[in-house]
């Protein structure tokens, strides 16, 4: 991946001003200024990089590509593939984008004003060709992330004394990444090009990712600002997030392995999914994956490979299917989560609804001659199936 430029921009709504703030073209620059701004450099490095690896990220595109963020963005690609680009037309469109950015945000604060004024922000952007492709054709990487400051004790030297003085700046990479302070948007916008016949360029979006560090994607930074829909609703992502699980799960009653044991640890995982889509408001990939397979989990079938469903269940993260975080919306998957128990050809026991813990509720044993039976909690002393069964009354259908 060769970066071709970084991009500073200052948000303040306190002082009402959207200011450019630092811009290098690393394409142009000879190895002396790189040098110069290393740190800048580390950081936009390791900026992308974290993005990367953010698993609150989700699939969108844009429903028209003249909306005012995209389009500004296809004229900047533009510069650089016909190679007429300089630094104050590309700041131009980057300025452009930064005062829609911070008239959106600001549109937020004034229609909630139990919101919080945010905390100063920078909006960070990164050009990218993807290969070193040839001039009829490429990729394009255009990164931009909404970053908000942080305070710092910051000190320093003089001749004699030490000083100390609180500064804001914008936090950097974390060495404990589910520790980490920063709080932060992304969007990462992945474009083709060729260059036809009459040497135009026809430019295609090939995905368009977004992120946030919130339990949920933020509507004004995904809709409001960039304009872009969900290629998944909740419902769509709900349905295919659980399907997709249960099929890890449901492959082990495939195996020859009939026994007790097999079944308790099919059923104690089918009750961790049912439990995590029935109990939580956000899908996170990670803590599904932790919630459902957790390797605290010592299983009752002695050759049952925790760690190999835990590994089939991590390379999820990557389908196309669903995204790695969405609003769980539940009535998708409740009658998914009923469940029929064939007690005899005569009788079944139908469970309704979910419950976290079935297992303390229905339970078995033999007694003394080694008949097997089937024990089931009831609520209290009148309820009427209990008071059926004590005076031998056939329950009712």
């Amino acid at each position: 991946m060769k970066v071709l430029f970084y991009s500073l921009f200052d948000i303040s709504h306190e002082e009402d001003k959207t200011t450019p703030i630092f811009f290098h073209d690393k394409l142009g620059s000879d190895e002396q200024t790189n040098s110069d701004i290393r740190d800048v450099i580390e950081f936009a490095d390791s900026t992308i990089q974290e993005a990367d690896e953010l698993t609150k990220v989700r699939d969108y595109y844009f429903e028209s590509e003249d909306a005012e963020v995209i389009s500004q963005i296809k004229k900047i690609l533009k510069l650089y593939i016909d190679e007429s680009f300089l630094d104050e037309r590309i700041n131009e469109k980057l300025l452009t984008i930064s005062k829609r950015y911070a008239r959106e945000e600001k549109d937020v604060i004034e229609k909630k004003s139990q919101l919080n004024t945010p905390a100063p922000s920078n909006l960070f952007y990164v050009l990218s060709k993807l290969e070193d492709d040839n001039e009829e054709e490429g990729r394009f990487h255009f990164f931009i992330a909404k970053i908000e400051k942080s305070e710092f004790l910051h000190s320093e030297s003089d001749s004699s004394n030490k000083i100390f003085r609180l500064i804001q700046g914008l936090p950097h990479k974390s060495d404990d990444k589910k520790k980490s302070d920063k709080s932060w948007k992304t969007a990462s916008i992945y474009i083709s090009y060729q260059v036809d016949k009459n040497e135009e360029a026809i430019l295609d979006i090939e995905r368009v990712i977004i992120s946030d560090t919130n339990n949920t994607i933020a509507v004004y930074w995904s809709k409001n600002f960039l304009e872009a829909t969900e290629v998944n609703d909740d419902e769509k992502n709900t349905l295919s997030a659980y399907n997709e699980v249960r099929k890890i799960i449901n492959n082990l009653n495939r195996s020859k392995d009939k026994t007790p044991q097999r079944a308790a640890d099919v059923n104690h995982l089918t009750n961790a999914l049912n439990s995590y889509f029935l109990n939580n408001e956000a899908f996170d990939f990670e803590r599904m994956v932790e919630s459902v397979f957790s390797p605290s989990y010592a299983p009752a079938c002695s050759n049952l490979d925790m760690q190999s469903l835990h590994n089939k269940a991590v390379k999820l993260k990557d389908s196309v299917k669903f995204d790695n975080n969405f609003s769980i919306i539940p009535k998708v998957v409740e009658d998914k989560a009923k469940q029929t128990i064939k007690i005899s050809d005569k009788i079944d026991i139908r469970v309704n609804k979910h419950s976290d813990d079935l297992n303390d509720i229905i339970s078995s044993e033999v007694d003394e001659f080694g008949n097997p039976f089937i024990k089931i909690k009831v609520d209290s002393k009148e309820n009427e199936a209990y008071i059926k069964f004590i005076n031998r009354e056939t329950i009712k259908s």
